[in-house]
């Protein structure tokens, strides 16, 4: 039954100095590999081009902002004929509370943050049965009868549930901000809204070949980029 086998091909020997285990070939293992390569130092180009792309956009929406002392429209972006980008200025979301160091620089800026952040209460303050006492079923119907003037009850068998509260970005905050001087308007805008992008390019052949060069080994940003995901990966081991 073993008429069809076939002589099975050398294992390649491990290089002295590594963890001397056979090395062997899959079929697939190049492409895998090459695409995550790829695709690593694309998104580390990505990464730049898109933060180059936020700060411009940023200025020109708080241009827009500080010159009709509202929140700025979003920004309808062309350029050649396939590329269509939207940017617009979002509020900062709820999930995300503003920091005491964010607040004290809001303060230091502004003085009076009222428009600008809000407090919004998680769970409010109550009262609530000491743990201590939840089983004890005597006790709880000596409260159940209404015996304020028991001194038996414990003093502390209620305690006070505190408040859950965190601080956010207030509604109006958009507008309120470019209603203050442009400077000061420029300064927090990264602590009260975020810059959204949404993009398409409608031709994938015409798209690889304006990003091809980007990843091309002789690419300073790409080095870079991948020399610094290296130096991370080397220190999260």
């Amino acid at each position: 039954m073993f008429a069809n086998a076939k002589v099975a091909g050398p294992v390649a020997a491990a290089k002295k100095g590594s963890n001397s285990k056979p090395v062997e070939t899959l079929a697939g293992v190049a492409d895998v590999c090459a695409l995550e390569a790829c695709i690593k130092a694309l998104e580390g180009v990505l990464e730049i081009k898109k933060t180059a792309l936020k700060e411009a956009a940023e200025a020109r929406l708080i241009e827009m902002g500080l010159v009709r002392h509202s929140k700025p429209d979003s920004l309808n972006l062309v350029e050649g004929a396939h590329a269509r980008a939207n940017v617009a200025m979002r509020k900062r979301s709820t999930r995300s509370p503003v920091s005491e160091e964010e607040l004290e620089l809001l303060s230091s800026l502004v003085g009076d943050t009222s428009g600008l952040i809000e407090t919004v209460v998680e769970r409010p303050e109550a009262l609530e049965v000491n743990p201590a006492y939840v089983n004890d079923e005597k006790l709880l119907q000596k409260v159940d009868k209404l015996v304020s003037k028991d001194k038996t009850i414990p003093e502390d068998f209620i305690q006070i549930r505190p408040a859950v509260s965190r601080t956010v970005v207030s509604e109006g905050a958009g507008d309120a901000m470019f209603r203050l001087p442009a400077e000061v308007a420029e300064q927090i805008y990264g602590i009260l809204a975020v810059t959204a992008i949404r993009g398409t390019y409608d031709d994938l052949g015409d798209a690889w070949d304006i990003v091809r060069p980007m990843i091309a080994p002789s690419n300073a940003e790409v080095k870079a980029t991948l020399r610094a995901q290296l130096q991370a990966s080397a220190k999260a081991k």
